[in-house]
């Protein structure tokens, strides 16, 4: 397994270039991503279709859901009864799951809880698509009687259960990570729901280093201040871990975003043993803010605490 802080740091990069802000800060969809990583989300439908489903994930991954409707049009197009069309369009219509609630709104659980009938009414033809479509129904269900915070819970748990029925599947992992991350507590200062995200996303980064939601979701994980306590904690966990390479070859351009906000935060997880610099003699702080520009020629250097 590599050491979580440098595979967190060299995803830091990854983003960066990607034009990626945190939580709590508002992704910007305005631009459309350049390019996109390697996404397949498998659904039970024709050749066509599938294309279709996976470039609409990989816009969800990239928090480009002004993206998602159209190859969802041009997969239902493809196959009439491709009812996981209707399951992706419910996924991305909750928008950034690390604003919740703020950005679920009665049209919003409206609209998808329609999508998810819709999904029903055209078709699962599998057990595991009915798995997923009864896992997000989750969240919708009686949005009029139980609040946010339940229904947030439910999610996660019935994805937790997707992933582990069906162990083959990454993008059920991927998603429970995305969805337990987001629903951190934030009384907790062991930042379990972070930490445990953080540790079942580091060997698929390894395994998948051009998912776009895959680091993606890593670095939010990471992105909490941490107690020095938590910081040497979590330093002792990985210290018989090899380190990752220090170059900028870890850095892999996934997509392009938010031109207008063309620079990405890091440094706020509290750890001081590394940072991102232009060279080993530059000393960054937890304000630093990183352009694509500058993270383009940028190696990880080791510094003392």
């Amino acid at each position: 397994m590599n050491h979580p802080v440098r595979t967190a740091r060299a995803a830091a990069c990854l983003l960066a270039l990607a034009g990626a802000t945190f939580p709590g800060v508002a992704h910007d969809t305005a631009s459309k991503p350049e390019r996109l990583g390697t996404v397949h989300f498998k659904v039970e439908c024709n050749a066509a279709a599938q294309k279709e489903i996976d470039l609409a994930m990989a816009y969800y991954h990239s928090f480009a859901w002004s993206y998602v409707k159209d190859p969802l049009d041009r997969a239902l197009k493809a196959d009439a009864g491709c009812g996981m069309a209707h399951f992706v369009q419910a996924l991305s219509l909750l928008d950034n799951p690390f604003t919740w609630p703020g950005t679920v709104s009665a049209k919003v659980l409206a609209d998808g809880s329609a999508a998810l009938d819709a999904a029903r009414a055209t078709g699962l033809k599998s057990e595991r698509e009915r798995d997923y479509v009864a896992a997000l129904s989750a969240f919708y269900r009686d949005h009029d009687k139980l609040n946010h915070r339940t229904r947030a819970k439910a999610l996660e748990s019935e994805l937790e259960k997707v992933a582990q029925r069906y162990p083959d599947d990454r993008e059920a992992l991927i998603l429970h990570s995305l969805v337990l991350s987001a629903n951190f507590d934030p009384t907790d200062k062991t930042y379990a729901n972070q930490l445990r995200a953080a540790r079942q996303l580091e060997p698929l980064f390894k395994a998948m280093p051009d998912h776009p939601g895959v680091a993606h979701y890593l670095i939010h994980s990471y992105d909490y201040r941490r107690s020095p306590t938590t910081a040497s904690r979590l330093h002792a966990a990985s210290a018989r871990s090899p380190p990752m390479p220090r170059t900028r070859s870890t850095c892999r351009r996934t997509s392009s975003r938010g031109s207008a906000r063309g620079a990405t935060r890091w440094n706020r997880t509290g750890f001081r043993r590394e940072r991102m610099s232009p060279s080993p003699s530059t000393r960054c702080t937890r304000s630093t803010t990183w352009s694509t520009r500058t993270c383009s020629s940028t190696r990880i250097a080791p510094h003392a605490r």
